[in-house]
């Protein structure tokens, strides 16, 4: 970047091509060096990863059953403040897709589970067909949140409608096998989003879908929003076609 004056702004464009496997060891990044030595360093966030096939999984709020595979690598999370304090994991079953987040520097506070943005939340949103058109919501396209209950270590399950795809907001949805419980400055939850709330769900190995992790967390040292691949403030919600691609394997 020649001539970059001292609080000059500008863009640099770069083309990435992403692939759906990562190690553990492995990261993105993009580091900028001044003429005197200087250096900062940005994660790079992909939008393809690779999800596997869920083991036996126990919805207890004990996460000590998922296997390291089935967590999403730390260096992939974006925060808008400070650094993630999270582990989110994710995995696929024919009975539907498992997720889980273990959550740091949080007072797993719900004030009203039916006004999930005010509180501590995992927003869920799956597209079962990994449809990039832009667009808005269609059938197969679905966001789920879901409220920490610790102190019955449960956890509140909704469905939001936003355009045509579902008839109505589902609030509380009955049956959903989740658990939550607190632990020092933090808590863990669980759920299974059963196959029969998710429209044309058809998982196998070497198929995809459509998805977008968002955690809101209401923290007690800073409040602040955990995500992969997008944060909601870039429009997350209305366009399913920012969401990440997700390669299901065994």
């Amino acid at each position: 970047v020649a001539q970059l004056k001292p609080k000059e702004k500008r863009e640099v464009a770069c083309r990435l091509t992403w692939g759906e496997a990562w190690r553990e060891d492995e990261s993105a990044f993009a580091e900028f060096v001044s003429a005197d030595g200087r250096s900062i360093r940005k994660p790079l966030i992909p939008n393809r990863l690779t999800i596997h096939k869920a083991g036996t999984l126990v919805m207890d709020g004990d996460l000590s059953d998922w296997p390291a595979k089935n967590r999403l690598p730390l260096w992939v999370l974006g925060s808008t403040a400070g650094e993630p304090r999270a582990a989110l994991f994710a995995a696929w079953a024919d009975e539907g897709l498992y997720v889980a987040a273990d959550v740091s520097d949080s007072k797993a506070s719900v004030p009203d589970p039916r006004s999930f943005w005010v509180g501590d939340c995992l927003e869920v949103f799956i597209d079962t067909r990994d449809d990039k058109r832009a667009r808005s919501f269609e059938p197969g396209d679905h966001q789920f949140w879901l409220c920490p209950q610790v102190e019955r270590q449960g956890v509140y399950v909704g469905q939001w409608k936003r355009k045509a795809e579902i008839p109505a907001t589902k609030y509380d949805i009955p049956g959903i096998k989740a658990a939550s419980r607190a632990k020092q400055g933090g808590y863990v939850m669980e759920c299974l989003i059963p196959a029969d709330l998710l429209n044309d769900f058809n998982p196998k190995p070497g198929s995809r879908i459509g998805l977008n992790l968002n955690l809101t967390v209401k923290g007690i040292q800073l409040d602040r929003e955990v995500y992969w691949p997008s944060p909601k403030s870039e429009g997350a919600p209305d366009r399913p076609e920012t969401w990440g691609s997700v390669g299901l394997a065994d």
